[in-house]
């Protein structure tokens, strides 16, 4: 039976955009608990007896708190769309991954999941310890382990949501442009070029 320690345990945020692809969080320095939990319900009748009687009720996937060296001129860390305090500003639901060492083929396992960025902590400043942020991950929804790294698909309307997004850039820059344009044509229109 292998043991293991967390020692090249990594984290990893499926980006957005017209194609996806996982990035390792950077300078993660702890990947905290997730505890699943489930409700009880007591369906304890009177004639049960001595003891009460239970069904398990709706399941609780929990949240993982990370704890990173805090770099925020690094792309994971920023405020981008993709970084980790974008994705805590906007509070969307991201896939996540974490690689667990494993003694299945390849040495890892990987745990899925989809997740918000709830809570978030700027780690006290002094001159002993690391500057250090603590996002919290809320997990939305089941864990699922499997022993490869999943590969990203672009389904529903992420990609969609991407290519609108292009798209109503193009038209500002187109509608920005066609102001210039007609700005030049007026002031040709004022002032004649000499021959």
């Amino acid at each position: 039976m292998a043991k293991f320690t967390g020692k090249g345990a990594e984290i990893f945020v499926l980006g957005g955009g017209a194609t996806p692809a996982y990035r390792a969080v950077g300078q993660v320095a702890e990947i905290g608990n997730i505890d699943v939990s489930a409700d009880e319900v007591d369906v304890t009748t009177l004639d049960a007896g001595d003891y009460r009687d239970y069904l398990q009720g709706f399941k609780d996937p929990g949240e993982c708190q990370l704890t990173v060296l805090f770099d925020p001129n690094l792309a994971d860390q920023d405020e981008s769309a993709d970084g980790l305090f974008g994705l805590f500003t906007s509070g969307e639901t991201r896939d996540w991954v974490i690689r667990f060492n494993s003694g299945a083929v390849g040495g890892a396992t990987f745990g899925t999941f989809q997740g918000f960025l709830r809570d978030w902590s700027f780690g006290a400043l002094n001159p002993d310890d690391p500057q250090e942020i603590q996002p919290t991950i809320r997990i939305v929804g089941p864990i699922t382990l499997t022993d490869t790294m999943p590969v990203p698909t672009v389904t529903g309307t992420q990609g969609t949501d991407e290519l609108r997004r292009k798209q109503d850039e193009l038209a500002k820059r187109r509608a920005a442009l066609d102001k210039e344009a007609a700005a030049l044509r007026a002031q040709l229109e004022r002032e004649p070029i000499a021959a």
